[in-house]
Formats: structure tokens, sequence, C-alpha cells
């Protein structure tokens, strides 16, 4: 079951071994916003909201989407987060004017803005969130003086329905990108502690073959005769005791074929050649 869930979440927000992290952070992002203006499109088209709310549903459900498919496509998001943090901030601001002000469901969505300006945005706090906040008080303070610039509910019901379902909404979509957001930190940490560990382990075998290898290097002076070597102290030293100090190499003692029968003419040694 944890595998098909795995498989479906990455044939929607990209496959990890083709998209970075980044990249498909992003495509959750515009996946989730794209059906949230679906949804609101639906039910306000159910509750009868205004045609400018309709029209702001709509583009909310098209750019994100746009967006997503662009990513997926691509495999290029970086120029889209500007573009699209634009337009959500556009979008909201102009569809607070048509839901009831602060008293509508749009106040709900700014929390997804900064949700997804926070994930996005180099240094949010410099510029970003201060903007975010200064645009909101200024919308605030033309709604206190000049409460008919925004427009009303048609009835109760339909603003019971359209402040219910979109708190709804917002809570769902800021808590699966969060949600998606640390999983796939957790994804790529685990997927790095993994080949740290590898990498450590490769290491230590290395290390140890290395301790196991003795490499005789430089010019040996050998004696022309008796072939005794001379050592760096100026001693000569058998050709197998060398070795055997200076290498992790052994010898054991065996008899060529040729010393074998100049040694021992009288016997018939029969030695197998190896091919």
């Amino acid at each position: 079951m944890k595998k098909n869930v795995s498989q479906i979440l990455n044939l929607i927000l990209g496959d990890p071994e083709l998209f970075t992290i980044e990249n498909r952070i992003f495509n959750t992002v515009m996946f989730f916003i794209s059906l949230t203006g679906i949804a609101t499109l639906i039910y306000g088209l159910i509750l009868d909201d205004n045609v400018y709310q309709i029209a702001i549903s709509t583009l909310c459900g098209i750019v994100p989407g746009f967006c997503y498919f662009y990513s997926r496509v691509k495999r290029d998001y970086r120029k889209l987060i500007t573009p699209a943090n634009i337009y959500f901030y556009l979008a909201l601001t102009a569809a607070w004017f048509f839901t009831n002000g602060v008293h509508g469901s749009l106040p709900f969505f700014f929390f997804v803005l900064v949700t997804y300006g926070n994930i996005f945005v180099k240094n949010p706090f410099r510029f970003y969130l201060p903007s975010i906040v200064l645009s909101v008080t200024i919308t605030l303070v033309l709604e206190y003086y000049y409460p008919n610039l925004f427009m009303k509910y048609v009835n109760k019901t339909q603003e019971y329905f359209d402040i219910g379902i979109s708190l709804i909404l917002c809570l769902v979509i800021n808590g699966s990108i969060i949600h998606f957001v640390f999983r796939e930190y957790f994804r790529e940490r685990t997927l790095k502690e993994e080949i740290l560990k590898q990498t450590i382990k490769d290491k230590e075998i290395i290390d140890n073959a290395f301790k196991e290898i003795h490499v005789l290097r430089g010019f040996l002076p050998i004696c022309a005769n008796c072939k005794k070597i001379r050592d760096s102290g100026g001693s000569w030293n058998h050709i197998e005791d060398y070795i055997s100090k200076h290498s992790a190499a052994q010898f054991s003692h065996s008899i060529c074929p040729d010393c074998a029968t100049e040694l021992y003419p009288q016997c018939d040694f029969n030695f197998a050649k190896k091919t």
C-alpha cells in the first residue's frame, strides 16, 4: 500500500531520480493550489458567487496548473517562481474586494501565499513578508473607512459556506504543502545519510587495503654475484630477508625445474607446466 502511494506521488510530483527536491516541492505547491482554484470555482458556481470571484477562481485553477505542467515537462521551475508569486499576490488582493473583505474568505488564502513565499523566496523577511503585511494593512484601512468598496455576500448561506469551505481548503492545502515539504526533506536527508554511511564503509575498505599493501620503490643496490641487497644503513641482506622486511610478502622455499635438473641430475622430476 505504502509503495503504491509513493508511486502515485512520484507520478504526480515527478520521479526523484529525474527531479530535484526543489522542483518536486514546486510541483507539489502548484498542484495543490490548482486543485484549490478548481474547488473554489465549483462551489462558487454552486453558491452563485459574483462574476469577479468566478473569474479569479478560474484563473487560480489555470495559472498554477500551467506552472505545474510546465515544470513537469521542462523540469525547470525557477523562471516561474516570481511570475507565479506576483499573480497570486495580485489575484488575492483583488479578490479581497469581491468577497466581503476581512469578513469574507480571502484572508485565509493569504496564509497559503505566505507559505509559498517562505518556501521559494530567498530571505522573505527582508521584503516579501513586510510587503504582504503592508498590503493587508492598507486593505484593512480602506475597508474601515470605505466599506462600500467591498462587495457583500448575497445572503447568509453564501457567506457561511464560502467562509467555511475556504477555511477547510486553506487548512488542507497548507497542511499538505508543509507535509510534502518535510517528506521530501526527510527523504533527501535519509538518502544523504545512506550515501555517507556507504562512503565511510568504502573508505574503511580502502584504508584496510592500503594497510595490507606495501610497495617497494626506487633503486635497490643488489650484488651481481650473491644477489644480496644493500639497505639504507649500508648492510647487505639476503634478498628474501630484505623483501620480507620491507613488504607484506612471505617466502615459501621451493625449487625451479632448471635448478632441480642441475643439482639432482640423477632424479627424474616431472614438473607440471602452468599454461
